[in-house]
């Protein structure tokens, strides 16, 4: 099941979050839910979303931190591990 169910040229509007799980650790919602739009133009593409905070250069995770990304309605998270 993918984000692209409504059709190829939609504009919905989707929220999303990131969520951390450092080495041993439990789970921790990075931040709440952002607003990010659909605005592909043909089917396949994505829908984006950024947290870039100007210069701020964010978190410093240890080895072995699993970050993810949530959309709102969808229990599937696309993960990534820190190497």
């Amino acid at each position: 099941m993918g984000l692209r169910e409504q059709g190829p040229h939609s504009s919905k509007t989707f929220y999303s979050r990131w969520l951390y799980k450092k080495p041993g650790g439990k789970t921790h919602v990075g931040k709440s839910w952002k607003k990010n739009k659909d605005t592909a133009k043909e089917a396949g593409s994505f829908v984006g979303v950024d947290w870039y905070a100007g210069k701020h250069r964010g978190p410093k995770f240890p080895k072995g931190t699993k970050n993810c990304i949530q959309f709102k309605g969808y229990t599937a998270k696309s993960c990534h591990t820190l190497k």
